[in-house]
C-alpha cells in the first residue's frame, strides 16, 4: 500500500496508516517531492498493489502508471472520485474508489495477512545521493521496540514532569 503524502498531515492520512499497521499491510509513503520518476520507482521498487490518494495528486499518478512494471490494482480518494478521473485510472486496469466507497468495503469479509514481527511494517523512502530514492525498511519487530522505548516516559509520576516543566519555563 502506497500514498502520496499531502503537504501537512490529514486525517484521512494517518486512518489509512494505522489501518494498514494494525492488519499486517506494508506502508509505503509515495513522495512526489523526491523527483519527477520518484512515484513510479517507489510503486515498482515497493511493489505497490493499492495508492490512496490526494484528489489534486491524480494527475501524478495516472500518467506513471502505464511505466510501472508492478501493476497498481487499486487507488482510492480521500475525497469524491470524478467520472472522468475513475473512468482514466480503470481504462489503466485501476480500481479506483472514494472515500465512502472504500469505507463501504470494509464491510465485506476479507482475509488479511497475520502479522509477523520480521514482517515489513514501512518502507520510507528519501532522496538518495543517486537520482533513484533510497528507501528504508521498517519491521513491526522494530516499529515495536521502538513504542516499547517510550514506556518508561508515559508512567512518570507528576511531580517528575512538573519538575521538568518548570526547569524547561526557566530556560526558556
Amino acid at each position: 500500500m502506497a500514498q502520496i503524502q499531502p503537504p501537512a498531515p490529514a486525517p484521512g492520512w494517518i486512518i489509512a496508516m494505522e489501518a494498514c499497521n494494525s492488519h499486517a499491510i506494508t506502508y509505503v509513503p509515495l513522495y512526489d517531492t523526491l523527483g519527477a520518476n520518484a512515484v513510479e520507482f517507489i510503486i515498482n521498487h515497493a511493489e505497490v498493489p493499492i495508492a490512496f490518494v490526494q484528489e489534486n495528486k491524480i494527475p501524478d499518478i495516472i500518467p506513471c502508471l502505464p511505466n510501472c512494471s508492478t501493476p497498481l490494482k487499486t487507488s482510492q480518494m480521500f475525497t469524491n472520485v470524478s467520472s472522468t478521473q475513475k473512468k482514466e485510472a480503470e481504462e489503466l486496469g485501476v480500481s479506483c474508489f472514494s472515500w465512502e466507497e472504500f469505507f463501504q468495503l470494509g464491510n465485506s469479509d476479507y482475509e488479511l495477512p497475520l502479522k509477523q514481527r520480521t514482517a515489513v511494517c514501512t518502507i520510507m523512502c528519501r532522496s538518495g545521493t543517486t537520482r533513484e530514492p533510497k528507501g528504508l525498511i521498517v519491521t513491526n519487530a522494530a516499529l515495536m521496540s521502538e513504542v516499547l522505548s517510550t514506556d518508561h516516559i508515559l508512567f512518570l509520576k507528576d511531580r517528575m514532569i512538573n519538575k521538568f516543566t518548570q526547569l524547561t519555563s526557566s530556560i526558556f
